[in-house]
């Protein structure tokens, strides 16, 4: 049902004016795809357009014209555009959010290398401590460091992985033994010790 221009071959969405639309319909199917759904090609009848068409005919050009299948293509049209949009936002806050917090992570990087001459110099000449001590120096850093893999999305801790074999069945077993014996031959096809 997508009507092609023949002179440049454009294709018209199904929302939009069709071969099949006359002067008459098209204002009643503009009014049936503006409803807020569920539509109703009654509701359409009962407006302006009453004096143009009746409702038999209203009804009719909506089975021929295959108006609920042109409004469902419409919906997702809009519905693209939504999800458009608000993906947009999210990736805009997400980069406005990355961005404040690498500010925040320099100044914090800043501060810490202070705090650390501050530190590195009252102990070569005594002592005497800086403003933190070597401890606090140490979690500043290591909370540095996981700040900043945070913002880069990298992870911040090593997970291992546990394999519960107990619930396996035997083929289960015996695919994951051929597998790790595969993973131990080198590109040979030896066995590495």
């Amino acid at each position: 049902m997508v009507a092609k221009d023949k002179e440049t071959q454009d294709v018209a969405p199904l929302w939009e004016r069709q071969p099949c639309d006359t002067d008459e319909s098209w204002p009643c199917f503009v009014e049936y795809r503006d409803q807020t759904p569920p539509r109703r090609a009654l509701r359409t009848q009962s407006t302006s357009y009453k004096r143009l068409a009746p409702f038999a005919q209203i009804a009719q050009w909506s089975r021929e014209h295959e108006w609920p299948a042109r409004v469902a293509a419409y919906d997702a049209h809009l519905d693209e555009i939504k999800r458009s949009e608000v993906e947009a936002i999210i990736r805009q806050s997400v980069r406005e959010v990355q961005g404040e917090h690498l500010l925040l992570i320099k100044d914090f990087r800043e501060l810490l290398d202070r705090e650390l001459q501050k530190f590195l110099k009252a102990s070569a000449m005594s002592d005497m401590h800086g403003l933190l001590k070597p401890a606090e120096l140490l979690k500043l850093f290591e909370l540095n460091i996981k700040l900043h893999r945070l913002v880069m999305d990298l992870p911040t801790e090593i997970v291992e992985e546990h394999r519960v074999l107990s619930k396996r069945t035997p083929q289960e077993l015996e695919l994951l033994a051929e597998l790790e014996r595969r993973v131990l031959v080198d590109g040979d096809g030896k066995e590495d010790h």
